[in-house]
């Protein structure tokens, strides 16, 4: 199934960091590239695919798997920058508390 897969590679690449290095995911698709914060099995072939725009804009879309394409990027962490968790599945997002 294509989500295992995904969670798969997403634990093989954050065991494989340092703790000066983070990882993102990429969405590629109608919209143009977007970094996923969340993806999520919506149908037997759909994803649902929360991103975030250049702009930092929160979209969800909702996308065939086969016009998708997701693409794993490692990079150093910013000095100010902490790693952001990536939620694939059915996780639950933690809501900030004010």
């Amino acid at each position: 199934m294509f989500m295992d897969e995904l969670v798969l590679q997403s634990r093989e690449i954050e065991g494989s960091l340092s703790e000066t290095e983070t990882y993102h995911i990429l969405y590629a698709g109608a919209f143009g590239v977007m970094r996923a914060k969340s993806i999520r099995s919506a149908e037997a072939d759909c994803l649902e695919i929360t991103v975030t725009n250049s702009d930092g804009n929160e979209s969800r879309i909702l996308a065939p798997i086969e016009q998708a394409s997701f693409l794993f990027s490692v990079s150093s962490l910013k000095s100010d920058e902490t790693r952001e968790k990536i939620i694939l599945g059915f996780a639950r997002q933690n809501v900030d508390e004010a």
